[in-house]
């Protein structure tokens, strides 16, 4: 392929006053990518569980169903559902707190460099 004057895009450089720089080691960034995922992983089953529990119990409240084995079928599913969002949702990493135990210990660990450092 040819690249011509229409393939360049025209770029605008800003003067960047002040970059703060700090170093991670790749066992750091092992951590905080298994806490991330973590997270993410409980915050969708949270989603899906309560999602799926609220829609099942609409359903339960407003369709009329003549079968006592489908209502049955209905009701544990409800149920279920409900208890995954529940539990996912009691996990506490889906808000945060593994990942702010983190933040915290990198801020300790900038602080130690600041003031070995400085020494």
């Amino acid at each position: 392929m040819v690249r011509g004057a229409h393939d360049r895009i025209p770029v605008r450089r800003h003067p960047i006053a002040e970059l703060d720089v700090y170093e991670v080691s790749s066992e750091e960034l092992d951590q905080l990518e298994c806490a991330a995922l973590h997270a993410a992983e409980s915050f969708g089953f949270l989603i899906f569980g309560f999602s799926v529990g609220i829609s099942l119990t609409v359903t339960l409240t407003t369709v009329d169903i003549h079968s006592d084995r489908v209502f049955e079928s209905f009701l544990i599913a409800t149920i279920i559902a409900c208890l995954v969002g529940v539990f996912s949702g009691s996990d506490g990493s889906w808000n945060g707190d593994h990942l702010r135990r983190l933040h915290r210990g990198y801020e300790a660990a900038l602080v130690r460099s600041e003031t070995t450092r400085r020494a």
